[in-house]
């Protein structure tokens, strides 16, 4: 459907009839899926996508102009989640693997400081989990408090929350070396959810500040993670043209998702701000890592520490909104202060569940 000079595809509705194809239709339609990717639009479904994790409850945007390289430099800092394991792994895959990938990357790159979220309760159940997180540090990245077992602060309730958050200091305590905590006392909320209302947001954040966390805002995610699944998926079915298809939608993505944040930072905040982006130790995170560096870096985008990027004075002048449903800092002021911001778009779910099924 063309509208305003573009295409647009509508997606099928998420109440649809479940989708079901011949396998060896996978090429074509992947090959076409690659072409329209490149061309298009894509219309969301009008009813909301139910999320695979809480995690996707952030709304997802697109840019005015996504090809367009910066005007000036923006200042990014990488932080990466869910250490060590995130997502299915390919067959003969290790944690470990998907981890030296990443910092082989940053290393070229010459990314400093990439602080990786640890969730405890995965930190020493495996020898490949404790070598994943082994070659993190000794790389001298640094790690940060992601909760014992990632839960939903609404489905436990806000104690046994904090209760989570303290369960996990011995972990990282151990992991760095460090009981003091002055290495690694950096907070990133599960599914970035800061609350489920006033009371419950205050309460976190002062628990947080009496144990001198700092707290690790986002402001810039284009849910990596939900492309973890298919890369597997598409592996699995030997599907190359349906990782290709992949590989153009997560470039594109990560690129649309640069512009839009940058273009909505200077729009609800009058100038450009130091932006930090979210990404998870998953495996096709590690396929995709130096291609999404390289495209960045096109566009103007200059490598930070998280705590350079927090400096910004910006971090500690949005207000929370009443609820966070897994809100990045934009979208923060957009609940709390209506600030005006580019149009909204939608991240394409619905595809990439249907790819390589």
């Amino acid at each position: 459907m063309a509208r305003g000079g573009l295409i647009w595809c509508a997606l099928p509705s998420p109440n649809a009839p479940p989708m079901t194809m011949n396998r060896s239709l996978l090429p074509a339609l992947a090959g076409l899926l690659s072409w329209v990717l490149a061309g298009c639009a894509v219309e969301a479904p009008t009813t909301p996508e139910t999320p695979t994790t809480p995690e996707t409850a952030t709304t997802s945007q697109a840019p005015a102009a996504p090809n367009a390289p910066a005007a000036r430099p923006t200042k990014v800092a990488i932080t990466v989640d869910d250490l060590p394991t995130h997502g299915p792994l390919p067959p003969g895959t290790t944690r470990a693997q998907v981890h030296a990938s990443l910092i082989d990357a940053f290393e070229r790159h010459g990314v400093p400081e990439v602080r990786g979220f640890v969730i405890g309760e995965h930190a020493t159940d495996s020898p490949d989990h404790r070598e994943a997180l082994r070659i993190w540090t000794e790389a001298g990245h640094p790690l940060g408090n992601h909760t014992w077992s990632h839960p939903n602060m609404e489905e436990i309730g806000v104690e046994a929350y904090l209760r989570d958050i303290d369960r996990n200091e011995a972990v990282l305590a151990e992991l760095t070396g460090d009981p003091s905590g002055a290495s690694w006392r950096s907070f990133r909320y599960p599914y970035l959810r800061q609350g489920f209302d006033q009371a419950s947001s205050s309460r976190v954040r002062a628990h947080l500040a009496e144990r001198g966390y700092q707290i690790a805002e986002v402001s810039i995610d284009f849910w990596d993670w939900d492309y973890q699944a298919p890369y597997v998926r598409c592996l699995a079915a030997g599907a190359d043209s349906g990782v290709a298809a992949l590989r153009d939608t997560y470039r594109q993505r990560a690129v649309e998702m640069l512009e839009w944040h940058r273009a909505a930072a200077l729009s609800a905040f009058d100038r450009p701000i130091a932006h930090v982006l979210l990404l998870h130790a998953g495996a096709f995170t590690a396929e995709m890592i130096e291609e999404l560096l390289t495209a960045y870096e096109a566009r103007g985008v200059v490598w930070v520490s998280l705590d350079e990027a927090l400096a910004d004075p910006i971090y500690a002048q949005v207000p929370l909104p009443p609820r966070t449903h897994g809100d990045v800092l934009v979208e923060q002021a957009i609940a709390s202060l209506g600030v005006p911001h580019p149009p909204w778009t939608h991240h394409p779910g619905a595809l990439l569940g249907a790819l390589c099924q």
